[in-house]
């Protein structure tokens, strides 16, 4: 599945990184309805093969300063795991 196709021109200080066959998996931990109450959050990212450690460090800090992530109500449980197949 393809997710998303980023190239950026190097004098930015950016990289290329194709994030093909990346996928995002969100599990919501909540409670039955009528009254619905977010509980936690986990998300799991499987990222594609042949990324660089440079590449995965930056990938893991913007997965971390995910403003969505940070715009949940702090008594939620939020938790990310990015997992590499090599």
């Amino acid at each position: 599945m393809s997710m998303l196709r980023t190239n950026y021109d190097e004098s930015q200080h950016c990289i290329a990184v194709d994030l093909t066959n990346m996928l995002v998996v969100v599990d919501l931990a909540r409670t039955l309805p009528p009254k619905i109450n977010y509980r936690a959050i986990d998300v799991t990212v499987a990222m594609p093969a042949g990324l660089s450690a440079v590449v995965r460090d930056k990938l893991e800090r913007a997965v971390g300063a995910c403003p969505i992530k940070h715009s949940v109500d702090p008594d939620i449980a939020v938790s990310t795991d990015c997992r590499y197949p090599d």
